[in-house]
Formats: structure tokens, sequence, C-alpha cells
């Protein structure tokens, strides 16, 4: 699960740097995801708009789900490593990647000892940008996985308020809603969000803060928890 590709909505639309690190978490009690990934360059496009990437993450999933009446937890550490490609102008990104990652899950179920097994993994990322205008973006985002059979997708928007005319300033404000889908074969996540990002231009890095409402159904009702996130990007 490479959620990655799509952590930042800004990070998308700048131009191909030689290396990025981006260090994430969202989630809650119940569910969350938290991960580090260095990728580094290892073609860039004669038209400085496009590279290709080896990505590489470290990872830790949970999720807890109920089952007649028994619930089930699940921690889920893993590695993944593996290439992706990108094309960026002012107003289009769009991006694609794949990564083989092994994955140690540990199932308990009402508090028992976990059962721990390791399995190999393989998953698709793709995203796409827009930028109508130079302080509004547009995004959508995706992974799947193929063995978990586990789905990750979002889309959002994001609009800068300060300064709301200026452009390009050293650090800026950006603020807009998200809506995200997530689960797998044993249950079913959807999280509606409002997410904060500030670029900060002299240390070529992007703080990002997320807060919202999480919605699972879980024994034929929906329960409804308080879901957020953390995210840094840095690149060079």
């Amino acid at each position: 699960m490479q959620a990655v590709i799509g952590w930042l909505a800004l990070s998308a639309f700048a131009e191909p740097p030689r290396g990025e690190v981006v260090l994430g978490w969202a989630g809650n009690a119940d569910h969350g995801y938290g991960f580090a990934t260095v990728q580094k360059a290892l073609v860039r496009g004669d038209d400085a708009h496009s590279s290709l990437v080896l990505r590489a993450t470290v990872s830790q999933l949970y999720y807890t789900w109920t089952d007649h009446g028994l619930t089930h937890r699940v921690d889920s550490p893993g590695v993944a490593i593996g290439p992706a490609f990108g094309y960026s102008t002012t107003h289009l990104s769009v991006g694609a990647g794949i990564g083989f990652e092994a994955r140690r899950d540990g199932l308990r179920v009402e508090g028992g000892d976990p059962d721990y097994t390791v399995e190999p993994d393989a998953s698709l990322s793709g995203s796409v940008g827009l930028r109508p205008g130079s302080g509004t973006a547009i995004y959508s985002y995706a992974t799947f996985s193929a063995v978990n059979q586990n789905l990750w997708a979002r889309v959002g928007a994001i609009q800068q308020v300060v300064p709301l005319l200026a452009r390009g300033t050293k650090a800026s404000l950006w603020l807009g809603p998200e809506a995200t889908v997530l689960g797998g074969r044993e249950t079913h996540l959807y999280e509606v969000t409002g997410v904060a990002e500030v670029p900060v231009r002299k240390l070529h890095a992007t703080f990002s803060v997320r807060g919202g409402v999480s919605m699972q159904r879980e024994a034929g009702r929906t329960e409804r928890q308080p879901t957020g996130g953390v995210g840094l990007y840095w690149y060079y």
C-alpha cells in the first residue's frame, strides 16, 4: 500500500528534483498508515519536466474490523522498492509507479496472541493533477495492492489563502477538502478531511496537516471516528 505518490498535493507540480524524502502518518487508534520514503532520480528528461525515479519505503499499516462479534486487529510493517515515472508542467501533472514489497502481517483476535505471516506483494500507483490557476490545485491519486487486494484512492482540491493574491512567495498557506477511500477484502473505510499545506521555498519543503472524520461499516452499522494526519516533503 504505497500512498506516498499522493501524500502532498503541491509536491506533484514541482519541477522533478534529483531526490526526495517524504514522511507521513494518517489515521487514529483503530486504523492508520505511517511511512518514510526516499526516492532518487535515475533519469531526468531533457525537457526538465519528466523523470524516472527509484523509490524505497518503510511503512506501518494497522486496522481493525469486526466479524460475527469478534474484533480482528492487523499490524503490518513492511518494506518496498520500485520505479516510478512523473511528468509535470505548469498546469498538468501525471505519475505512475510500481512497487515490490514484503510485509509482516500480525493478526490478533479479541486480545489473543498474534498470528504472524510474511507475504510478498506488488502495487500499482497512479496520479493526475491539474492547476487551472497559479493559486489552485486539483488532484487525484490511487494505489492498488495486488496480493492483499487493497485499494487506496484520494481526490481533493486545494487553494492558496495566505497570501491571497501574491504568488511565488517564500512561504504560503494552502487549504482544501479531500475524500479518501481505502480497504480490501475484510473492511472498507471512507474519510472526509480538510488539509492544510505550508510550502517553504527556502527549505525546499512542504508541511502538511489533515483532520476530519472516517466512516466504516461494522456489524451492520456505520462507525464514525475522528481522523488526522501529518506529513513532510523535502527535495534537493
